[in-house]
This record gives C-alpha cells, structure tokens and sequence, in this order.
C-alpha cells in the first residue's frame, strides 16, 4: 500500500449522503479524532478525493469548524467509486 500524506480541502472530499448524514446524526466522537483520514482520488472527477476510511474523523473536523483534514492518499483510484447522491462538504 503506497501513501502520500496531504492536507485535503473538505469541499474536495467525497462521501455518500446516506452515510455522511449517517456519521454527522451519531454524535460518536472518533477515538482517534485528529489521525488522518484515508482517501482514494477518483479517476472520473479529478481533484476529488472519496473517503475511505475516517467518516467520523470527518464529522469531528468539521464541528470544529475545521476546512482541511490531513489525509492518506492512495495512489490508486478506487475500483468500487461512491455513487450520487454524494454528501455536500462545506467550501473552504
């Protein structure tokens, strides 16, 4: 597994909005709030990264009003990409 370690825009974050409304309604706060997240670019909307693993660590970033979260990156595109509807990320 190669990674490359980013500070990633939430607005270029993909999630489905299902699971995002999901995670935000919980509450559950991360065990691990601050540890980065892992993501996946996407090969069909360049400069857009889909969430792997760390929906929580998300909800957590942006109650603290946070606009950017540091991020794994693969460098390969997933091949099971999110599907529409995806959660809307407040712009940075």
């Amino acid at each position: 597994m190669a990674l490359e370690s980013r500070l990633i825009a939430l607005n270029c974050l993909i999630a489905e909005q299902s699971a995002m409304d999901g995670t935000l309604a919980s509450g559950r706060t991360p065990d691990t709030p601050d540890a980065a997240i892992l993501v996946y670019p996407r090969d069909d909307m360049p400069g857009l990264f889909e969430i792997g693993d760390g929906h929580h660590r998300v909800a957590a970033a942006m109650r603290r009003g946070d606009t950017h979260i540091t991020a794994q990156v693969e460098t390969y595109a997933d091949d099971e990409p999110y599907k529409p509807p995806f959660y809307v990320f407040p712009s940075a």
